[in-house]
């Protein structure tokens, strides 16, 4: 079995220097008709190894629901990152064929929270801020509508908590990625990096209404026993406060308490803040 693995987890080199013996002799090894485990382990190897292109995602794209429905476990976890991965660099549709709606039904909720997470991991760390934003109208923005459509199913909680990060990198679609985000239902059970990337991006002077709405969204449906990013909110609020409106006072006092809740010890000079920025906007 040694040497299968070898030509599936090189699937790329291979494809690119004979395509057609590929196509003939590599390319069948993944087939799940095959008897026991064989299948697994090619897929396995290919997630591991491969660096995608178009020709690999064209050559395999017919099998990625099959997938989704046969592997779990940590294979499957390999498989749902791997997609990821394919859905944020490949300029394929996977939408209009329902190739999309058949992973993600098939996947279970682990493997959901996986894709999820690491769709946020590409997109905050490992590509550049426009190609980040320019998911949105590429196929994010239809994704969230199908799914808050239940179609294929509704996001459970963890699995729409480990969407965050995606409205963070939304870039010029903040505004539109919020609105949409807020109509989800997520559990925060642990706060995590994407509070300083929400920090660091510099949105308050842009999107400081949107930016609001999301931090008092969040904050309120977080663990108080996980959460361990009162600095980040801290300097979140400092941002805002120069760009604070009187009709906003009251969700900013929201987030105060919030975040009191969840055990953040400076909250209550926070809103001696902003009851000062307050005053000095009405006077």
């Amino acid at each position: 079995m040694f040497p299968e693995s070898i030509l599936c987890g090189s699937y790329d080199f291979l494809a690119s220097a004979d395509e057609h013996w590929t196509l003939e002799h590599v390319r069948p090894l993944f087939n799940f008709d095959r008897d026991g485990l064989a299948p697994t382990r090619a897929w396995s190897s290919f997630c591991e190894g491969v660096t995608l292109n178009e020709r690999v995602i064209r050559h395999m794209r017919t099998d990625f629901v099959r997938s989704a429905t046969e592997l779990r476990g940590k294979v499957g976890d390999q498989f749902a990152r791997k997609f990821a991965e394919v859905v944020v660099r490949s300029s394929a549709d996977f939408l209009t064929d329902n190739t999309m709606a058949g992973v993600v039904a098939h996947f279970d909720d682990e493997l959901r929270q996986a894709f999820a997470h690491m769709v946020e991991w590409l997109l905050q760390y490992n590509s550049a801020p426009s190609f980040a934003a320019d998911q949105w109208p590429r196929w994010i923005n239809q994704y969230f509508a199908e799914r808050l459509a239940s179609m294929p199913l509704p996001f459970s909680r963890a699995e729409a908590a480990a969407m965050f990060g995606w409205v963070v990198s939304s870039g010029e679609h903040f505004p539109a990625a919020v609105a949409k985000y807020i109509q989800t239902d997520p559990y925060f059970a642990e706060s995590y990096g994407v509070w300083s990337e929400l920090k660091n991006r510099n949105l308050a002077q842009l999107y400081a209404k949107p930016l609001i709405d999301l931090i008092a969204f969040v904050l309120e449906r977080s663990n108080r026993d996980g959460f361990f990013s009162c600095t980040e909110v801290s300097e979140l609020l400092e941002q805002l406060l120069p760009e604070l409106e009187s009709e906003w006072v009251e969700k900013l006092l929201a987030i105060c308490e919030f975040a009191a809740q969840l055990h953040c010890s400076e909250a209550p000079s926070w809103v001696e803040r902003v009851l000062q920025r307050a005053s000095e906007l009405e006077s």
